[in-house]
């Protein structure tokens, strides 16, 4: 057994005994969800995260207003 994990350490380098089992059956079923895909798990995760970084950021007060107001033009009042 000991003789493996040393295998596994020069095959792999030291990132590999910083994945959990939990980690790696993960990163085994998101490859499995990008299979047939022209798409490399790495660029959706970025693209993703970049998604994520939009939805958060935050929208200056006086800007959002203004979206507000610019909305409601040209809408009957009546309505």
């Amino acid at each position: 057994m000991c003789e493996q994990l040393k295998a596994r350490k020069d095959s792999f380098g030291t990132s590999l005994t910083a994945l959990t089992p939990a980690k790696i059956a993960e990163a085994a079923e998101a490859y499995n969800l990008l299979e047939g895909k022209d798409v490399s798990l790495l660029s959706v995760i970025r693209h993703y995260l970049g998604i994520e970084d939009q939805r958060s950021a935050s929208t200056p007060f006086r800007e959002l207003c203004t979206f507000y107001i610019e909305s409601k033009q040209g809408r009957d009042r009546d309505i």
